[in-house]
């Protein structure tokens, strides 16, 4: 056998390898479809919607809404709530709360989270409401605001990234003009 008949042959796979091999192209292809479909549901179709995430700090919704949940509003017409919903409202001083409303009394909504034992102290007015919970996923708000909290030392990194790439840029112009004759 010459050397190009070597180099031309085929590699011979073990007949085990390539079930592997494939085992392993087919998960790649599941993890990357998966990944695909968790940046459509989580950031795309919320933008389409007008849905906005919003993290679930507190236990007070207990099982329903766990705190570390990531839960997405939609604008609502407060006309089309109804008691048992799951709505965000915002208070007097600006936070924002989201619980289950527990009664409708002449366009006033008397709101109450799971968890507790009695209902929020003022009543909730139609232009005080943001939206009623769309859907929401466990432990994702967590991830989400450990995130969030990285975007100064993401910005700094960049900065400092492209700062040394132009250094970088700057001295090998200096040493091509210095070499040239």
């Amino acid at each position: 056998m010459t050397v190009l008949e070597i180099v031309a042959a085929p590699a011979v796979v073990p007949r085990g390898r390539r079930t592997l091999r494939g085992l392993g192209v087919a998960l790649a292809i599941v993890t990357g479809l998966a990944a695909l479909a968790g940046v459509v549901l989580l950031l795309v179709l919320p933008l389409l919607t007008g849905a906005t995430p919003r993290t679930v700090l507190t236990g007070s919704m207990g099982s329903a809404l766990p705190p570390g949940s990531l839960a997405f509003d939609r604008p609502v017409d407060p006309g089309a709530l109804r008691v048992g919903d799951i709505a965000t409202y915002r208070e007097p001083d600006g936070h924002l709360v989201t619980h289950r409303i527990v009664g409708i009394d002449n366009g006033a909504f008397e709101f109450r989270g799971d968890a507790n034992p009695v209902p929020d102290p003022l009543p909730v007015r139609s232009d005080q409401i943001v939206g009623r919970v769309w859907f929401d996923v466990p432990g994702l708000g967590t991830a989400r605001n450990r995130l969030l909290d990285l975007r100064p030392l993401l910005l700094w990194l960049g900065v400092a990234g492209l700062a040394t790439y132009s250094v970088v840029q700057i001295r090998a112009s200096l040493r091509e003009r210095r070499d040239r004759p």
